[in-house]
């Protein structure tokens, strides 16, 4: 018999950052609305991709409550929180909630092998494998952990 689980944890690492925040946003030529720019939507689209694939893999589904988002940023002279709006927009979007059930969010700043490091301890934790240096020249992008906080007991894979 198969047990349903709850997953309570994502974490996912996007190999690539998103526009610097001056590049993020654009004046509607027209309407003089402030829009996402072209880049900045074709890096959610790509970074929603490698989401959703990560949440097929983890087994993600949408639990009750609140949620913890944790973002390091790597290999970026720009501020951790100049990403954070895309980063938490994207993220929400692709896991199937809304962004109001975020309690909290940090942002850290950290060197490009910390985001590799940080990424195959939860693997190996989660799988039980060593990961190897499959991925060791990853020097930048964007790391995330969600953590669901609250709502009705939950299982840990």
């Amino acid at each position: 018999m198969l047990t349903r689980v709850t997953i309570s944890n994502f974490f996912v690492l996007i190999p690539f950052l998103p526009p610097g925040i001056n590049a993020q946003y654009i004046r509607h030529r027209y309407t003089g609305q402030i829009i996402l720019s072209t880049k900045a939507r074709e890096w959610k689209k790509n970074a929603a991709m490698v989401i959703g694939a990560r949440a097929g893999v983890l087994g993600w589904e949408v639990g009750e409550g609140q949620y913890d988002i944790e973002i390091l940023v790597g290999g970026s002279r720009s501020d951790a929180d100049a990403y954070v709006k895309t980063i938490v927009d994207t993220v929400t979007q692709k896991l199937g909630f809304d962004d109001r059930r975020v309690r909290k969010v940090t942002a850290e700043k950290v060197k490009g092998k910390k985001l590799w490091a940080r990424y195959v301890l939860e693997e190996t934790t989660r799988t039980g494998e060593d990961l190897g240096s499959e991925l060791d020249d990853v020097y930048s992008g964007i790391y995330v952990r969600v953590t669901q906080v609250g709502g009705p007991e939950v299982n840990e894979i």
